[in-house]
């Protein structure tokens, strides 16, 4: 009898010890971090950012999240908060980050800015950018968290919040530009297209608290059986017609770099429920959106394409190991080369205006490969390699 009774306990201490074990592959988390910011000193003042936040607080707490709330951020409240995010983020947890309040975009990055940012006048983007924060830092903080799943909501399209009578405004936009460079894993999501501004009311007689996206954003998350992409499609056809009606263009867009079909409130309409399933955070991994292909040619410096998915098609982007000049490409053996271009940025590496690393295709492309080609340090055309092919429809 004791010998039976310590085999039972024996194996009862080992069946505990295996559940420990593998609990890890599901013990991620969900923590987030949302900000509104109203009350700037310098630039004019927002009347729902702070509300915004808030609502948003409550409905990722509805879903799960462990949230911190922060408002009216100085730029050094903002670093501080965002330092408090990076502590509670560990490996493999869905990190949501929500900002509302003025943000700025120049030279083709995003800039959110804190309370306390200078009233800047023309010739001063070097005091917007030292006095704000860049919102592609945040990205690669998440990703050095090693978070599993990252996800960005902007409602930040604004109107430039530098221009006064009588003065240049700084060289800069409003809206945001798109964040078409995000790294798997990543979900963005902008109130407004690029160059869009947001309303934060349909009119005078308006009385719900928060901004026409934020309104409507909240709301979608939590339909049970929505993805990510679902979410936004709806958001964005809902924004989109109830702007209509004031005759005002606005058109949320979000960026997709999900590896997985991620669902935040509940498991996907049509799932088969199986028991020993674990519990539904996400479900299983569809393939990924980005499918670098090296070339077949021996060379250190051949281009690779990924690719992400929004609302208005495809955002390619090329990466290059060193330097270039000029970048040009085309299908595989279809028509001509096509220069991409340039961006207001210099390389600091060749001291020249860095070749634009980016083309948009229309959602109907047909799936294939894309060719590259490359002007060198040297000035050669280096080329033409295959750089990576379409994702064919799913």
């Amino acid at each position: 009898m004791t010998r039976r009774l310590f085999r039972i306990l024996a194996a009862l201490g080992l069946a505990a010890s295996l559940s420990g074990f593998v609990a890890p592959a599901y013990a991620e988390k969900r923590v987030a971090l949302v900000i509104g910011n109203n009350d700037y000193r310098n630039v004019p003042k927002l009347l729902k950012a702070v509300n915004d936040a808030r609502t948003m607080g409550d409905t990722l707490k509805q879903l799960g999240f462990s949230v911190m709330v922060a408002e009216n951020q100085s730029r050094q409240q903002f670093s501080e908060t965002l330092l408090a995010f990076d502590k509670a983020i560990e490996p493999g947890d869905t990190a949501f980050f929500f900002y509302a309040g003025h943000g700025f975009e120049i030279a083709g990055q995003n800039y959110l800015l804190p309370t306390d940012v200078p009233a800047a006048t023309e010739g001063q983007e070097e005091l917007v950018r030292d006095a704000s924060i860049l919102a592609d830092r945040i990205v690669e903080r998440l990703q050095n968290k090693k978070a599993r799943t990252s996800i960005l909501v902007f409602d930040a399209c604004r109107n430039n919040p530098f221009e006064r009578k009588g003065t240049r405004a700084v060289a800069g936009g409003g809206g945001l530009a798109p964040m078409v460079q995000l790294p798997e894993g990543v979900f963005s999501v902008f109130s407004a297209g690029p160059r869009q501004t947001a309303l934060d009311r349909l009119s005078n007689d308006d009385a719900n608290p928060n901004s026409v996206f934020t309104r409507t954003f909240a709301k979608e998350l939590l339909q049970p059986g929505e993805n990510l992409v679902q979410v936004a499609q709806r958001t964005r056809r809902a924004v989109s017609e109830m702007a209509d009606t004031v005759k005002h263009r606005q058109v949320p867009v979000y960026f997709d770099q999900m590896v997985d079909d991620v669902f935040l409130s509940g498991m996907a309409k049509d799932a088969v429920a199986r028991p020993a399933d674990p519990p539904p955070q996400k479900l299983a991994a569809l393939p990924p959106v980005s499918v670098p292909q090296l070339p077949k040619e021996e060379t250190l410096n051949a281009p690779i394409a990924s690719f992400s998915r929004h609302n208005g098609g495809w955002s390619v982007v090329f990466s290059f190991a060193d330097p270039t000049l000029g970048i040009s490409w085309r299908m595989a053996g279809k028509g001509d080369f096509r220069e991409t271009g340039f961006i207001d940025t210099l390389d600091p590496r060749t001291r020249k205006r860095m070749p634009n690393p980016s083309i948009e295709l229309p959602p109907d492309a047909a799936a294939g490969t894309i060719e590259v080609r490359y002007v060198d340090q040297s000035g050669d055309m280096q080329g033409p390699f295959p750089s990576g092919s379409i994702p064919r429809p799913r």
